[in-house]
């Protein structure tokens, strides 16, 4: 290449621009529920990558797709890349989600599609920066924003961005740099031999920002002056100022408590990890439950004490009665480096627990929490394995009616005096048609996940004095985050006399990967922290439901089937009509990831549409051939674009672009240059061809521009019609092929 823009400099500027981007994901993982981060910054740098080595149009568009894809199933499936029955469920996915892109239902888009736009948006910042550095030669305006962004995210969020803005600075000011010499060389004209990398003038830089960054460290600093304005600007605006739960009107961090007697406010996510699981699919990790709702939040009727766990008698807690069909699944609990977490994380009922013969495994049966206890003291095990027995009720028996034991009715139907009267008014509206309790929890639950209401973690009220929290949720604010939803459905439930309790615990957490033995290994962090509910059944026992909208649960409890004297339902049956019910797209793509197919062939899309795998066969080709189109016709349009770009510019600097993208147009109309002849000789030849002599003039006014400093922008004023009239005849001209006066 000519100029400073030789590969080396180019790849420089490149890889510098990537890193300067780079500090825009780092902290989605800490402010963000984004995992995996990696995968993110892999695709980010293929992207810059591709563009990088200009490749034509019709290799990199292909090649991007593809490895979108390839990036979106390691991230969502567990299944071969090459097993097409993915592909049933992401097409599916994206069309119910541009579906709600048209109807601004913007709360109701899929992880999965988000993630999709996300790497969309990667691939136009890669472009971007083709053109920032490699075009404009002007990047300060990204880096400025860089800055503000890495400083905001590290004033009002857990992201500590003191690395983070020492590297922004110091990559920023080295490509500011780099692009000055660059342009620098563009405007003398100098050629590649002469170009050569700056190495003197690049380590004088790198040695004064070395100097400059560490007496920043090093120098003493004066403590604040003003009053940190940060809680005053968080509490303004929210608007819980003057709450009275949550976090007193500061935003809380994410993670497992044990104080839920104040509930509401908003949160910030916390990637912090917790523990790491070894099971054989995914499962909500239960730790304990809560009973006597209080208006404001949640605590225990009977605090209860802890009693020594015989798991070779019986297990502990008994969740559900003997009568359920359950299916032994091993587990393995490893807590993250240096966490303690001293509660029992556990998904079903504990059968059989592999600890320390020193260590006893104590229970708290009013909450049915476990705790470990070593000469006499609560610890925190490093790890332990466990045993539990995973249910699956039957909707039949879920619906035949029963009455309550008095126990349960006593401690499970409590509800403060204070409640509002309408809570209890919808409740029997909404399960007035079901006759049964499953179908009224059904009911309930379904109200809850419904377009009424809205999953959000920031815009989340705080119940004032006289106000109760699931009231304001039901009627006021209809918005909130699983607290909300879990505490509004277990108090509806009692207001018509079914007994429930409120469940806290972890979501199963990001899949890592899958072992030799078929088991799979999830990372669980404080994001992971959750509350759901149980609601009591006579025949059955405690039975798990999720009511917060936008979550999927995992509990594999609640299975369409019949008792085994009778036959069995598969998940995907009507237990009424017997007849099969479809699927929505994401409980689909949920059975991919924890089966890894769906049937084991690639199932046709209903009503007759060809399959994804077809789809995206033919939009690639379409693609590479609206890519070959355009490459053809090339002459016919790219005149026209040049027009649009450069007619109405009248600044500095105008001319030599303008004249240097006539350069690269002509020859595509046989109008090629030996590299023997100057520009002058070369434009006497433009004229002859074209049969005019505006080309040696519009020379002579760059030569001008470049050599002699002429002020650039009268001499495009002049020369503007002369550029414009060449265009012109370009355009006209038939293709032809190179003759030889310009082979000489």
């Amino acid at each position: 290449m000519q100029r400073a823009d030789h590969w080396f400099m180019t790849l420089l500027l490149y890889t510098l621009g990537f890193l300067l981007f780079w500090e825009w994901l780092r902290p989605l993982a800490i402010i963000t529920n984004t995992s995996n981060l990696s995968v993110f910054l892999m695709y980010t740098a293929f992207a810059f990558l591709l563009s990088y080595l200009q490749l034509p149009l019709w290799i990199t568009t292909p090649a991007k797709i593809l490895a979108m894809l390839y990036a979106l199933h390691s991230l969502f499936f567990f299944n071969s890349f090459f097993d097409t029955t993915w592909l049933n469920y992401l097409w599916k996915d994206i069309g119910e989600n541009v579906g709600f892109l048209i109807h601004a239902e913007w709360a109701q888009l899929s992880d999965f599609f988000r993630s999709l736009l996300f790497f969309v948006l990667l691939w136009l910042v890669s472009y971007l920066m083709h053109y920032w550095l490699i075009q404009a030669r002007r990047v300060f305006l990204f880096f400025l924003v860089t800055v503000l962004y890495v400083t905001v995210i590290d004033t009002f969020t857990l992201y500590d961005a003191t690395a983070a803005i020492v590297r922004t600075v110091i990559i920023g000011f080295i490509l500011l740099g780099l692009l000055r010499f660059v342009k620098l060389q563009e405007e003398e004209e100098l050629s590649a031999r002469k170009a050569r990398f700056p190495l003197t003038w690049a380590g004088a830089m790198a040695v004064l920002l070395f100097i400059t960054t560490a007496v920043g460290f090093a120098a003493p600093k004066a403590p604040p002056q003003w009053p940190d304005p940060v809680p005053f600007i968080k509490s303004a605006a929210t608007g819980y100022g003057n709450g009275t739960g949550g976090g007193e009107g500061i935003t809380q961090r994410i993670g497992y408590g044990t104080d839920d007697s104040r509930l509401g406010g908003p949160f910030v996510f916390d990637d912090t990890p917790v523990f790491t699981a070894i099971t054989e699919d995914e499962r909500y990790w239960r730790v304990e439950s809560k009973d006597l709702y209080t208006g404001k939040g949640w605590k225990l009727s009977d605090q209860g004490e802890l009693v020594t766990v015989n798991l070779e008698e019986e297990s502990a807690p008994g969740l559900y009665f003997n009568s359920v069909k359950t299916e032994e699944v091993h587990t393995s609990i490893k807590l993250a480096d240096g966490r303690e977490f001293p509660q029992l994380v556990y998904g079903g009922m504990v059968v059989d627990a592999k600890i320390p013969e020193e260590v006893q495994l104590m229970l708290n049966p009013q909450k049915d929490k476990f705790r470990m206890v070593q000469n006499g003291e609560k610890i925190s095990l490093p790890s332990y394995e466990l045993t539990v027995e995973v249910p699956e009720f039957s909707i039949d028996v879920l619906k035949k009616p029963a009455e309550d034991p008095e126990a349960i009715k006593e401690r499970y139907l409590q509800l403060p005096e204070s409640l509002p009267q309408r809570v209890r008014k919808l409740t029997k509206e909404l399960t007035a048609d079901a006759d049964n309790r499953y179908a009224k929890a059904e009911s309930v639950k379904d109200y809850l996940q419904s377009e009424e209401f809205t999953y959000d973690t920031k815009n989340v009220g705080v119940p004032g004095k006289n106000e109760d929290y699931v009231a304001q949720f039901l009627f006021e604010t209809k918005s909130g985050y699983c607290d909300n939803f879990s505490s509004a459905m277990a108090v509806m439930l009692r207001t018509i006399g079914i007994p429930t309790r409120w469940v806290k615990g972890f979501t199963p957490g990001s899949y890592e990967k899958t072992l030799d033995d078929g088991t799979s290994v999830y990372k669980v962090t404080n994001a992971n922290a959750h509350s759901w509910v149980e609601v009591y059944f006579p025949n059955s026992g405690w039975v798990p439901f999720e009511p917060t909208k936008g979550f999927i649960d995992s509990f594999n409890v609640v299975q369409l089937a019949e008792d085994p004297e009778e036959g069995s339902l598969d998940s995907n049956t009507n237990p009424e009509t017997n007849e099969p019910t479809p699927a929505k797209p994401q409980e689909k793509m949920n059975q991919v990831r924890q089966t890894g197919s769906a049937g084991g062939k690639l199932t046709q899309i209903s009503d007759g549409i060809v399959t994804p795998l077809r789809v995206i066969v033919i939009i690639i080709v379409i693609l590479l051939l609206a890519a070959v189109i355009i490459y053809k016709t090339r002459k016919r349009w790219l005149p026209a674009v040049f027009r649009v770009l450069y007619l109405r510019k009248s600044g500095e600097g105008v001319l030599p672009e303008a004249y240097e993208r006539l350069l690269k147009l002509l020859p595509m109309y046989g109008l090629t240059r030996n590299e023997n002849i100057t520009l002058r000789e070369y434009a006497v030849s433009v004229d002859r061809e074209l049969g005019t002599h505006e080309m040696k003039v519009l020379t002579a006014n760059y030569e001008k521009v470049r050599y002699r400093g002429d002020r650039s922008r009268e001499a495009w004023l002049e020369s503007r019609e002369l550029w414009e009239s060449i265009i012109r005849k370009l355009t006209a001209r038939k293709e032809s092929g190179s003759t030889d006066a310009f082979r000489r």
